[in-house]
């Protein structure tokens, strides 16, 4: 199978894919997008991966994944911020925004396992046990 061929047939599946893992029309398409991509780049580079199925949906399963827990995250910050105080002014909704983007750089230089288990116990509502 050629790479153009491939691209063509997984393509359709892996919208379905990523719309069912997502929930969202435009990220869907955007994750399938970045995975395709990513398929095409490394078959230009390296050849065919032994199973372009595999490959393209290991990285879309993963892209998808990340992008719900920074959605989680980022829903739980607004929670928590807004229910301590009344609707934000605009001042207050950029600062609300600076903090946020400070915490989710200082999340992303966690630790793999650090940044694992903060999802876990945030996005998933696991007890530090768990």
């Amino acid at each position: 199978m050629d790479m153009e061929t491939a691209v063509r047939e997984l393509t359709p599946r892996l919208l379905c894919y990523c719309r069912g893992r997502t929930g969202e029309e435009a990220l869907a398409e955007d994750i399938a997008q970045e995975a395709l991509i990513a398929l095409v780049t490394r078959w230009r580079r390296l050849g065919p991966p032994q199973s372009p199925v595999a490959f393209v949906f290991a990285i879309a399963r993963r892209r998808a994944g990340r992008r719900l827990a920074k959605r989680r995250l980022r829903e739980l910050f607004v929670r928590s911020q807004n229910g301590r105080r009344p609707a934000p002014s605009v001042a207050q909704e950029l600062s609300g925004r600076d903090r946020l983007a400070r915490t989710f750089r200082a999340i992303s230089r966690l630790r793999r396992t650090d940044h694992e288990a903060l999802l876990l116990v945030a996005a998933a509502e696991l007890n530090l046990r768990e």
